[in-house]
């Protein structure tokens, strides 16, 4: 491509706390060759985690503070007015309600960039979504047609959109990309890292999940895997990390009140790729997944992994991994239970080939290279660059 400039790709998204849309997002924007893309985001809401992080790195983020009342529409006024001077080639949208709003700001954008819709997950848990989220899938869907391309992270979320209207001749699938020179096994710092984020579990092995604190994770698959272990005699700990678990949280409270010492719980932690090498064990409870970012950083580090079979899990996997039937506490205590009984040798060797399968299929280089590819010939054809 001969272009008189990087192509403006124009990134709306719902908001910009830790999430693993907004954490693709991240590495995408960071990744980027920036002669090829030249990108600028907009939160309908807030600055949040991300954003701060992205400011850091001088990608350009503005907050345009979207909510009910009048600020909805003073709101929709600052972001069409800052799109519209940006001048996007592409406008790319992550989510359901930042989907909606690039497709309204694609409508009075002239010259027209071209339009992309990004959607993360499957849709196997859809009624303990809120009804607002409910209802924004179901307002999307009678405008699925309206985007050159829809990209999903998973197979699985192709499938299951194209069962509720989604167009699947526009639906595509780039899988997340991860860093593995950040994600990285660190296996003789484990006692450093544990002491780090106070994990002081004595000989006990620390079984984490990472996730905000919601039906759809799984969470309480997680904790009755723990206390099944527990009553059976086995020295576990359960980490509990992400929005929603921080120490002081209503959930960590009971948790604390129910089973004293059994549970640590971290919130929302920045350095998962220092968490991750700290723990014995990275679950994956979820009811519904699409493609998770936790379960590739943690194969990524060398952690042995158990994970529901949902979404591309299984996919992501391979054979390195302990796969269970999602919604089952018994199965998920016990596939814990095989990889703490594992032989040293055996359990080096699964978690070596673990991660030499991101590095192989699923490097964060990869994912850049085929949404760059992608970006630009939607700009070409949009635009008549050659």
């Amino acid at each position: 491509m001969s272009a008189q400039h990087a192509l403006r790709v124009a990134h709306i998204i719902t908001n910009l706390e830790v999430g693993g849309a907004e954490t693709a997002l991240q590495r995408l924007v960071l990744a980027s060759d920036a002669s090829v893309l030249e990108s600028r985001v907009w939160s309908l809401r807030d600055i949040g985690t991300i954003g701060h992080r992205l400011l850091e790195q001088g990608i350009p983020v503005n907050a345009v503070g979207m909510s009910y009342g009048p600020q909805l529409l003073r709101g929709w006024k600052r972001l069409r007015q800052e799109v519209t001077q940006f001048r996007p080639d592409i406008i790319q949208g992550w989510m359901y309600h930042a989907n909606l709003a690039a497709s309204l700001l694609h409508r009075s954008l002239q010259p027209k960039p071209a339009l992309v819709w990004n959607v993360r997950g499957a849709l196997r848990a859809l009624h303990n979504e809120k009804l607002s989220t409910r209802l924004m899938i179901s307002a999307t869907r009678l405008l699925s047609d309206t985007p050159a391309r829809i990209i999903n992270n998973s197979v699985a979320s192709v499938e299951d959109h194209r069962r509720i209207g989604y167009p699947a001749d526009r639906s595509i699938v780039i899988p997340n990309g991860f860093d593995t020179d950040h994600f990285q096994p660190l296996p003789l710092q484990q006692a450093e890292l544990r002491q780090r984020f106070g994990l002081d579990a004595g000989d006990a092995a620390l079984l984490g999940v990472i996730g905000r604190n919601h039906p759809i994770k799984g969470h309480r698959y997680f904790i009755e895997a723990v206390r099944q272990l527990a009553r059976s005699g086995v020295k576990v700990k359960g980490v509990l990390a992400g929005p929603g678990w921080e120490p002081d949280s209503a959930a960590a409270s009971e948790l604390a009140s129910s089973d004293p010492s059994l549970f640590i719980c971290l919130g929302t932690v920045a350095q998962t790729e220092l968490l991750l090498p700290a723990l014995d064990v990275l679950c994956l409870p979820s009811l519904s997944e699409g493609f998770p970012n936790v379960l590739g950083e943690a194969m990524s580090c060398g952690v042995p992994c158990v994970a529901s079979d949902v979404g591309d899990v299984a996919v992501l996997a391979g054979d390195t991994a302990e796969v269970v039937k999602a919604g089952d506490a018994q199965a998920l205590a016990e596939a814990v239970t095989r990889w703490l009984q594992a032989a040293p040798h055996e359990r080096r060797e699964r978690c070596e080939r673990s991660r030499q399968r991101i590095v192989d299929l699923y490097s964060q280089a990869r994912s850049v290279a085929a949404y760059q590819e992608l970006y630009t010939d939607l700009a070409r054809n949009s635009n008549g660059l050659q």
